[in-house]
């Protein structure tokens, strides 16, 4: 098992356009990942979840404007290695 902690700079959720210049505030969004490999590593399964707090940020800035960030989300699956 294994926790992630992505430190990046995001912009926090506001309203209205963002100034070209403008500074971005920086959030903590962690991500958690779990995986086990059997058949003598041949095969595995994995699970995790990201941003495990749901915390709400921007994702992108870009000139267009500002993309909010997905909230809480999970995946899983199989693996198999040849």
């Amino acid at each position: 098992m294994s926790a992630n902690m992505e430190r990046s700079a995001r912009v926090r959720k506001t309203t209205g356009a963002v100034a070209s210049r403008s500074r971005v505030a920086l959030s903590l969004v962690w991500d958690l990942t779990a995986e086990f490999r059997f058949w003598k590593g041949r095969a595995g399964v994995f699970a995790g979840i990201r941003n495990v707090f749901n915390e709400d940020y921007w994702g992108e800035v870009r000139e267009e404007g500002i993309m909010p960030a997905l909230p809480r989300n999970y995946y899983g699956g199989f693996e198999f290695f040849f």
